[in-house]
């Protein structure tokens, strides 16, 4: 009888253990709230203080936009803002604020750049095409209805910064 209360007991304290351990996740997660009106400008602002970008000098803007990345349509985008290196290298940087409810085609749209840069680089530039071979050199997110892409050697620091500017 007191086996089966000792275990009854230790059942009781397991359940409620991860009651307890799932209601913090959920809790955790809505306190996370994506921004709805920073200037993608401002994002970018941020990135080039807090990560190291300075060598990029090239500017992405809806006037290049679709040149740049192809498989973006200008009627799912609100803002765009980015900053690459040159056209032989991978190293670039953008936000997109999506129209509601297209967030997920940008970062389709950004996931099918890395390929055909992988395909690109492959044939002209080794380096250029392991790195993008590493994930841990590039980041496509989307918050809400940001979304980026970030190919860079200060990848992190750039995630950080435009986390930090569209979450409260």
């Amino acid at each position: 009888m007191k086996k089966k209360n000792v275990f009854l007991l230790m059942l009781v304290l397991v359940v409620a253990f991860c009651m307890c351990a799932c209601s913090n996740k959920d809790d955790k997660e809505k306190e996370t709230k994506v921004k709805t009106n920073v200037a993608v400008k401002d994002i970018i602002s941020a990135i080039q203080r807090d990560a190291k970008v300075s060598d990029f000098k090239k500017t992405i803007d809806a006037s290049n936009l679709e040149y740049v990345y192809l498989d973006i349509d200008m009627a799912n985008v609100d803002e765009v803002s980015g900053m690459y290196i040159s056209d032989d290298k991978v190293d670039e940087v953008t936000v997109i604020k999506a129209k509601s409810g297209k967030a997920a085609d940008i970062k389709k749209a950004f996931e099918k750049r890395v390929e055909d840069q992988k395909e690109v680089s492959k044939q002209y530039d080794t380096a250029q095409y392991e790195r993008l071979n590493n994930k841990s050199n590039y980041t496509i997110e989307a918050l809400g209805d940001y979304v980026i892409i970030s190919i860079c050697e200060d990848n992190a620091a750039v995630i950080k910064a435009f986390e930090a500017s569209v979450t409260e």
